[in-house]
């Protein structure tokens, strides 16, 4: 005579087969925060690498800014004539020129004057335009320092400076002289100077002044030839 089948039993394999253990679920939830760990790592390092581009974006286009403005200073002025090597102490690597020339009065006339200054104090720095340059502590001493906006939306400056470095004028230009020529006005003398410009960044712009930020300062240089027009 046939076994009649052992229902209870073939029921209780089903249901062991549909479902899972407490043991699998928690490896399967371990396994889960793991990766959603590491999705969050990843997001925030990619975030903070796109903040880090765009800043180093805005900070080239900063830098090339601020050599056309000294450039057309040089070229179209007698700035050439007021500048000085008198700060120092930048604490920078080496191979970067520590004694360095900055924008010191806004009431000088090759800066503009007045309301069309563009060196300016804190107060003015903070409440004007991105194109003003900061000059910090003004006493006239080395460690008078230029800073401008690179972005300031995240509240983030740079350290502005050059180097000056004299060098002789090309005489043959299609039979007549370059566009280097002397700071007064004329002929005669070293003409022509080799001006490396250095942005360094980022800072944090405070209520007290610029701050050295939780990372490593880059240094942006920038080099060109400039003279004054006959």
């Amino acid at each position: 005579m046939p076994c009649a089948p052992d229902t209870a039993r073939s029921t209780d394999a089903a249901a062991r087969q549909a479902g899972f253990t407490l043991v699998e679920v928690m490896a399967a939830g371990v396994i889960l925060s793991v990766l959603a760990l590491g999705l969050a790592h990843m997001w925030a390092a990619v975030g903070a690498q796109s903040i880090d581009l765009t800043v180093r974006q805005k900070a080239v286009l900063v830098l090339n800014g601020e050599m056309e403005r000294l450039s057309s200073l040089y070229f179209f002025t007698g700035f050439g004539a007021i500048t000085s090597t008198d700060t120092s102490g930048y604490d920078t690597p080496t191979g970067f020129v520590d004694d360095r020339v900055i924008y010191r009065s806004a009431t000088n006339a090759f800066m503009a004057t007045g309301g069309d200054a563009f060196v300016v104090d804190q107060a003015t720095f903070l409440a004007g335009a991105d194109s003003l340059v900061l000059l910090q502590d003004a006493v006239g001493t080395s460690d008078d320092r230029n800073f401008v906006w690179i972005d300031r939306e995240r509240n983030i400056v740079g350290r502005l400076s050059w180097v000056e470095e004299d060098v002789a004028k090309q005489r043959t230009c299609d039979g007549q002289d370059c566009l280097c020529f002397d700071w007064a006005g004329g002929p005669g003398g070293t003409e022509c100077r080799e001006v490396t410009l250095y942005l360094e960044f980022p800072f944090r712009m405070t209520a007290t002044g610029p701050a050295e930020m939780d990372q490593p300062t880059l240094i942006m240089p920038l080099k060109t030839v400039v003279g004054r027009w006959r």
